[in-house]
């Protein structure tokens, strides 16, 4: 129990000796901090044996890489006066999802859509702020189909 104030004494009789080391080893790691990089890859931010990243892994050899498919378009009539998707909106990108769904190389699970997001067990407001400006325009009328 001695030791306590004892180290605490002994670090505030030593306080500006210790602040002089701590700016000089702050001084001498500041250039080799600004040298650092750090991965940044999808890769590590997986476990090895992840599903995902050996399913990342598969497309990636497939394409050469994680691509994207965005099919974006207007649509006047995606919402009706009260900020809900319109049934006709819906049928269209469902059609929509179907046949990019059909292409060789799609993930059908990774599809992404307003309709899709809608759908959730969350309040349609609030997934709307998160899809505007991805999935749906400013405007209401444009919006896009995305798929990986």
């Amino acid at each position: 129990m001695d030791f306590v104030p004892r180290l605490c004494g002994w670090l505030v009789r030593r306080r500006r000796l210790l602040l002089a080391v701590a700016v000089i080893l702050t001084a001498v790691a500041w250039p080799i901090s600004r040298q650092l990089a750090f991965d940044q890859s999808i890769e590590s931010m997986y476990a090895p044996d992840s599903p995902r990243l050996l399913e990342f892994q598969r497309s990636k050899a497939t394409f050469g890489g994680d691509e994207f498919l965005i099919v974006a378009y207007r649509d006047p009539e995606l919402f009706d006066d009260d900020g809900r998707l319109t049934d006709d909106a819906r049928d269209r990108q469902e059609r929509l999802i179907e046949q990019i769904a059909a292409v060789p190389g799609i993930d059908p699970h990774s599809i992404q859509s307003v309709s899709r997001a809608l759908a959730s067990r969350f309040a349609a407001s609030r997934v709307r702020e998160f899809i505007e400006g991805v999935l749906v325009g400013a405007d209401g009328e444009t919006t896009a189909v995305v798929s990986r």
